[in-house]
């Protein structure tokens, strides 16, 4: 059951991988990290309280594995439960000690999609038991920037980034959390290039700072962003922002055929990047290349966080595949299904 279900989510067969992730956890809910990827399919799709119904699923005498465990927090923080989220962090801590700064971001990351900026800043400020003034703290230093400055409250990360360089001003990552706020802060592109060029010359393989140097280059040396982009990639492995950054680039270099074996391989690896749908059903449209299978990924997108520009863009499709056809994926109401989706490979 459960590799049919990693099977099926993978051809963007989702309805049929929810169904078999369902039963895999009903036989054994600790044997493979089925309630995991169940709950990421269900957040994708904007359905956060089932996905925390069924994470949470047999937790008890079944504890979920680590990655379970930070999707926890980030859902707790997207359904307003912040009492519920820093106890769950504080318990967290001691077992998890190396991945706790993660945890912790991504719970402010479901607080601000909820509460806004303010309710994430106030979160990553007021949890006990974090250094941030050790590099490890990495994933929440970033996110304290980032929430900083969208809630309007610069000089809250600029205190955080001077601290934090003061304390260790030869660390790669403190050096990055200063490109960062320069780049938030409105400064020159000039100075905030070198300041992301001084966090690689700490350490080349910083996945965070050689996508944010590849970004500002995009629009004067293309070939040297996509270099970045890919070595971005290659230094974290779950950085499919990257990858389909670089396909469309080489896209816009009438590189089309090289973009789309890339986001093929990405939608293998990763079939709910909704990103790397959209791109590859552009380019189909662009190239004038577009079959079925362009039409279940014109789907699939329109599948996870739908808006009016996910059906308009299944209409372009439709009407060049010759008019509207009758599809299993189009149900009767107009919403949309995924029972034929497909990766267009």
């Amino acid at each position: 059951r459960y590799y049919t279900a990693r099977a099926a989510e993978t051809l963007g067969d989702f309805d049929r991988a929810l169904e078999e992730y369902r039963y895999a956890i009903r036989i054994d809910p600790g044997a493979t990290d089925a309630r995991t990827r169940a709950a990421e399919l269900l957040i994708a799709q904007n359905q956060h309280a089932l996905a925390h119904q069924l994470l949470f699923l047999e937790v008890g005498p079944h504890p979920l594995e680590v990655e379970g465990e930070i999707l926890a927090m980030y859902l707790l923080g997207r359904l307003g439960s912040p009492a519920q989220l820093q106890q769950e962090l504080l318990e967290l801590a001691p077992r998890r000690p190396d991945r706790i700064a993660e945890a912790l971001a991504r719970g402010a990351e479901g607080a601000a999609e909820l509460a806004g900026p303010g309710a994430a800043l106030s979160l990553l400020s007021g949890m006990p038991g974090i250094d941030y003034s050790k590099p490890h703290a990495a994933p929440a230093l970033r996110a304290f920037v980032r929430f900083a400055h969208d809630a309007g409250k610069p000089a809250i990360a600029a205190q955080l980034v001077e601290e934090s360089l003061a304390k260790d001003p030869d660390s790669p990552v403190f050096a990055e959390l200063r490109a960062q706020h320069l780049g938030r802060s409105g400064a020159p592109r000039e100075t905030v290039e070198a300041a992301y060029a001084q966090a690689l010359e700490l350490d080349p393989d910083n996945a965070v700072a050689l996508a944010a140097m590849a970004r500002l280059v995009e629009g004067t040396t293309p070939a040297e962003a996509i270099r970045l982009y890919d070595a971005a990639a290659r230094a974290d492995e779950r950085d499919v922002t990257s990858r389909v950054a670089a396909a469309r680039l080489l896209a816009a270099l009438d590189r089309r055929n090289e973009a789309v074996s890339r986001l093929d391989a990405v939608l293998i690896e990763a079939p709910l990047s909704k990103a790397a749908a959209i791109l590859r059903v552009e380019i189909d449209l662009e190239r004038g290349s577009v079959d079925e299978a362009t039409l279940g990924l014109a789907l699939r997108a329109a599948r996870l966080s739908p808006g009016a520009e996910d059906r308009e863009r299944v209409d372009r499709v439709r009407a060049r595949l010759k008019g509207p056809r009758d599809s299993p994926n189009a149900e009767p109401d107009g919403s949309i299904g995924s029972s034929a989706q497909t990766t267009g490979n």
